[in-house]
């Protein structure tokens, strides 16, 4: 909420302006100490003759120099804005006289390393309004110092610009260097292109030296880069060693012959002297002298070539793995069932199986007989069995106090049983 209410104060201002003037003065002596180590690396690239590079490098130092002066000119302008604080403060608009400076100090805000500079130009914005503000962001009209709009901008600096510099450098650490033509604009004033690698070795193992070279840029001499334009050797000409790109057909390697081709079964003879020039065609009126070995093709049958049977070896045996035992068949576990209480009066599953099929069915019809016997003898008292049995039977329990059978209604056992017997009767 602080911008909402914030306003110009001079208060404010000159303590900035003069912070910005000490930091532009750090920021020279920095810049300053690292042209120099940027120097002797320029320097020792052009003592090893790698000047593409170079004029690379060289490009960072000019801009380095280029904002040392407009650092030095920004710190003149603050000075002036700060001795004239009064009259800022007391005229409602920018006076005449103060704003180049004025529009200065906020076009380079956001241009430089000094965030001092930055709260000058908020300073401004609020003593003289937005629009003041961004007319002098754009420069429009014209209202920025030339020079430090030159040395704060964008643009690479000339190819002439940068010839000079590499002299100077090469002058100050008494490097032998001769700035050569090779990559550089025809005009001066324009910009350096991009690097073709002149100045990058050729391969050690191709026997090339130099070959990127122009004609002439150097004296004569056995096999040295630059060959003389012409003449004898008493006028200065080219010596013995030939100058200039090196041709294709310097380096031409005469490529040999292919093989005459042999179709299966004829085998090729060589044909050397006079018939030599009349096997060969489109070599009218070439000399026989002149004429190489030719190879004629002559149809004489060869020998067949040996069955690729007998040098195919025979394939490795196998050996078989033994023919294993026919795997005995595995019994089947039934499970044991557990022995079952017997009943009173009826024969278990082992004596029944003993006595046959009738056996069995005989002594089922008894047994239930039995027991529908039981069912029907008259109930005794409480505790007391039947007499007819001995005692051995258990007799029904009583019947509960006031509930009686019906008559001639019998019980659910006895309707059970009774249809169990005339089911194995049937």
């Amino acid at each position: 909420m602080d911008f909402l209410f914030a306003r110009f104060s001079p208060d404010k201002l000159k303590p900035y302006l003069k912070m910005a003037v000490h930091r532009f003065g750090i920021l020279t002596n920095k810049k300053t100490n690292l042209i120099k180590q940027d120097k002797r690396e320029i320097a020792e690239l052009l003592r090893n003759g790698k000047e593409e590079k170079a004029r690379i490098k060289v490009e960072h130092v000019i801009r380095q120099d280029f904002t040392i002066e407009a650092y030095e000119i920004l710190e003149l302008l603050c000075e002036l804005v700060h001795e004239r604080m009064r009259l800022i403060a007391h005229e409602q608009d920018c006076p005449a006289d103060l704003k180049e400076a004025i529009c200065t100090l906020i076009w380079s805000a956001q241009r430089t390393e000094c965030p001092e500079l930055t709260e000058v130009a908020k300073q401004f914005k609020l003593k003289y309004g937005k629009e003041f503000y961004e007319r002098a962001m754009a420069n429009w009209p014209l209202c920025v110092n030339d020079r430090v709009l030159h040395k704060l901008s964008i643009h690479p600096p000339t190819a002439y610009l940068i010839q000079q510099y590499l002299l100077r450098i090469a002058q100050e650490y008494q490097v032998d260097w001769t700035p050569t033509e090779v990559g550089l604009p025809e005009d001066e004033a324009s910009t350096m292109p991009a690097p073709s690698g002149f100045s990058v070795p050729v391969a050690g193992g191709s026997g090339i030296v130099d070959p990127y070279y122009s004609a002439g840029s150097g004296g004569g001499g056995d096999g040295g880069h630059g060959g003389g334009g012409g003449g004898d050797k008493d006028n200065g000409g080219g010596g013995d060693g030939g100058g200039g790109i090196p041709t294709l057909e310097a380096f031409a390697v005469n490529p040999r012959p292919p093989p005459a081709y042999s179709p299966p079964g004829v085998s090729a003879v060589p044909v050397s002297g006079p018939a030599a020039s009349e096997a060969v065609v489109g070599n009218v009126g070439t000399p026989a002298a002149d004429i190489p070995e030719v190879t004629v093709i002559s149809a004489t049958p060869q020998e067949p070539p040996p069955a690729i049977e007998s040098q195919v070896p025979p394939a490795p045996t196998i050996p078989q793995p033994p023919a294993s035992a026919p795997a005995a068949p595995v019994e089947e576990e039934h499970p044991v069932l557990p022995n079952l209480p017997s009943v009173p009066g009826m024969s278990s599953p082992g004596q029944a199986a003993a006595g046959g099929g009738s056996g069995s069915a005989g002594s089922l019809e008894e047994d239930m007989a039995a027991r529908l016997e039981r069912l029907t003898a008259p109930r005794g008292g409480h505790g007391g069995g039947s007499g007819d049995n001995g005692g051995g039977a258990v007799g029904l329990p009583p019947a509960a106090p006031g509930a009686e059978s019906a008559p001639g209604k019998p019980s659910s056992d006895y309707e059970d049983l009774m249809a169990r017997f005339n089911q194995l009767k049937s």
